[in-house]
């Protein structure tokens, strides 16, 4: 059955069309998001008191965006550490993790919020599903606890564990950023799916955790380069009851096209940025 709904009326895709108008501000919105994301990397390497120049985090990170596409995702860390020379790679990896973990519990906000507004009577995702989310988020926020899992998780790849934490007001801080990202991206994902079919305003929370839920069940499947094919399929099991499946699979095709083009767009970006840069100082 989800195999028939997975292969699109492609007459019916034909017949769609998105304005240019909202194409763009879609851009707009994910190149927004990216920029957020980064500055609030820049935080948490502050709080682990990792060291590098603007132009070089800036270059690193958004290649290391592209990096996720590499299998295992080695590319995410291998392209940071090229930055923050000098340090050990524990600490680098220390950040990383409070970044999946930032994600997570912005993620898990969006989530609970659109569990809020679903049209349906569901108790394991009107009640349970919020009630375990918001204990998760209370736990997580608790220093000593985020601490003993960020160790558990160095120690378990056989790394030393780690004296310098980020305080929880700086873990809050990096929560309430990521939570921004997301919903620019739930923005982005709400207007396309506005321009293929008639969609509520209502459920845009509902939309923007779903999407945040998809990424990050993508992110974490190593397997998977850049999330590719996990994302999209869990966007369509969790969106299926609320959209058509021929718009789910537009907007999923279209979405990752736009990230995709985004991330390339950035990338070069950042490699004009660091060039100039360094080509100033070498004048110096």
């Amino acid at each position: 059955m989800y195999v028939k709904k997975l292969v699109p009326d492609w007459g019916m895709l034909l017949e769609i069309d998105i304005s240019m108008n909202s194409i763009i501000f879609c851009i707009i919105l994910l190149i927004l998001s990216y920029i957020n994301r980064f500055y609030f990397w820049t935080r948490l390497t502050d709080a682990y008191r990792l060291e590098a120049s603007a132009p070089k985090a800036f270059r690193a990170y958004f290649h290391s965006m592209l990096g996720r596409y590499v299998p295992g995702k080695v590319g995410l860390f291998l392209f940071r550490l090229r930055a923050y020379t000098g340090v050990s790679k524990r600490k680098l990896a220390a950040a990383m993790v409070t970044e999946y973990l930032a994600v997570l519990l912005s993620a898990s906000l969006l989530i609970l919020s659109g569990t809020l507004f679903l049209p349906m009577q569901n108790p394991l995702l009107t009640r349970w599903f919020p009630g375990v989310i918001a204990v998760m988020i209370l736990v997580f926020l608790y220093k000593p606890v985020f601490r003993y899992v960020v160790n558990l998780l160095l120690m378990i790849t056989r790394k030393q564990q780690l004296e310098v934490f980020p305080s929880s007001r700086a873990i809050a801080v990096a929560t309430s950023g990521y939570l921004l990202s997301g919903l620019l991206n739930g923005l982005a994902l709400f207007v396309i799916l506005r321009g293929i079919t008639e969609l509520s305003v209502s459920l845009f929370p509902v939309v923007s955790g779903a999407y945040y839920l998809a990424g990050l069940i993508g992110m974490l499947a190593f397997f998977a380069p850049g999330g590719i094919g996990v994302r999209e399929g869990t966007m369509f099991l969790v969106l299926s009851e609320l959209v058509s499946p021929d718009s789910l699979v537009v907007a999923a095709l279209l979405i990752r096209c736009l990230t995709i083009g985004v991330e390339m767009i950035m990338t070069v970006f950042s490699e004009i940025v660091y060039t100039v840069s360094k080509r100033r100082s070498n004048e110096k």
